[in-house]
């Protein structure tokens, strides 16, 4: 998981802290094995309808990545924000570039009501 996530030699680069959160992030995927969950397809990404917001990590690896440039070209509302020197994890990684840009995000939202 963490070459997967991070790149090759991931895990020698972790903290304790992030080597439990992936040991964490295995066991809850060990029940997702069995989910048999359909790929989410193109026509249901153009379906979206609301204002998105779309981060990866600036060293995110192609296959999030492809899934991330993907949907942003599916969606039809989207802001799409890049954390540099960041992988999957960005929000642990850099939470406050992940906090200004969620914040950023939200502040450009509008109230219905």
């Amino acid at each position: 998981l963490a070459a997967r996530i991070g790149g090759p030699g991931a895990w020698d680069r972790w903290t304790e802290t992030e080597k439990q959160h992936g040991r964490d992030n295995d066991r809850s995927m060990l029940g997702q094995v069995h989910e048999n969950r359909k790929p989410f397809s193109l026509e249901a990404a153009r379906a979206i309808r609301a204002r998105t917001l779309l981060l990866n990590g600036g060293d995110t690896q192609p296959s999030f990545l492809a899934n991330v440039v993907a949907l942003s070209r599916a969606i039809g509302d989207v802001r799409r924000v890049e954390i540099p020197h960041a992988t999957h994890d960005l929000s642990n990684e850099d939470p406050a570039a992940f906090n200004a840009a969620v914040l950023a995000f939200f502040a450009g939202a509008t109230v219905a009501g």
